[in-house]
């Protein structure tokens, strides 16, 4: 079974003396240029994690902790990750997987607690990217992030399909304000467009298995049933571990 997302997350914004911004390109889902980030699990503190992660997504071992990190944000943010959504869904209450999983249901409460992190950098350190987790590391200037960011915007207005992200992303959703809000990317945005860059960071991602909601790794198996409104065909996407008899309706 996919594992369960503990509903926490913490954030590294790596800046340099010109207040350029360490991005990596992700090589996993959700598609976008971030910050080093990653789960709480069993690290500890989020700042053990935030240590953690450093060191596993890009080689980088930070010593004075306390003095070189201090704290940007403590929020809530209604972003989706590859997990199973916490808090937990249907299925998980039925224990054995038998309940089908409305993903409507999630959209409201799943998400993430984030503490988000700077570290301010005098020279650009040596790097070791996680080729699984990196797909690409930059330091983008203001320039670069505010157009970057105006790709994001475009997508979550739907003026760029979802193939056309996944080949050339801009910033991942929920970083366009953390990074807005560290004074390093200006948005000159209404609510709105604010807004439906949010609700995309909200939205289930590619290939997300109906039963469980966590994003199919392998990649997903497609179930097909009559539909019983209409008579055409419903596909669905279902995980191996979720998988289900052909019949079952989703």
């Amino acid at each position: 079974m996919p594992k369960q997302c503990d509903g926490t997350s913490v954030g590294i914004v790596i800046t340099d003396p010109q207040d350029r911004v360490l991005m990596i390109q992700r090589a996993t889902p959700p598609a976008g240029l971030a910050g080093i980030a990653g789960h709480v699990d069993d690290h500890g503190t989020p700042l053990d994690a935030a240590l953690a992660e450093l060191r596993e997504e890009i080689g980088l071992a930070v010593t004075d902790r306390w003095t070189r990190m201090p704290t940007l944000a403590q929020a809530w943010r209604p972003n989706r990750c590859r997990r199973r959504p916490w808090p937990p869904t249907v299925a998980d209450v039925a224990g054995d997987g038998s309940a089908p999983l409305d993903l409507a249901q999630a959209l409201p409460t799943a998400g993430h607690r984030w503490t988000v992190y700077r570290l301010h950098v005098t020279e650009h350190p040596a790097l070791e990217p996680a080729r699984r987790e990196v797909a690409d590391v930059r330091w983008m200037d203001g320039d670069g992030l505010a157009t970057a960011a105006a790709r994001t915007l475009a997508y979550a207005r739907g003026e760029i399909s979802d193939q056309q992200w996944s080949a050339d992303p801009g910033i991942e959703p929920v970083w366009v304000r953390w990074l807005a809000g560290a004074g390093l990317l200006d948005v000159p945005w209404d609510e709105q467009d604010r807004d439906l860059v949010d609700a995309v960071a909200a939205l289930p991602l590619p290939d997300t298995c109906t039963r469980c909601g966590a994003v199919a790794d392998p990649p997903a198996l497609w179930h097909e049933h009559d539909d019983p409104d209409d008579g055409g065909i419903v596909r669905r996407a279902v995980c191996q571990d979720c998988e289900v008899p052909a019949d079952t309706i989703l």
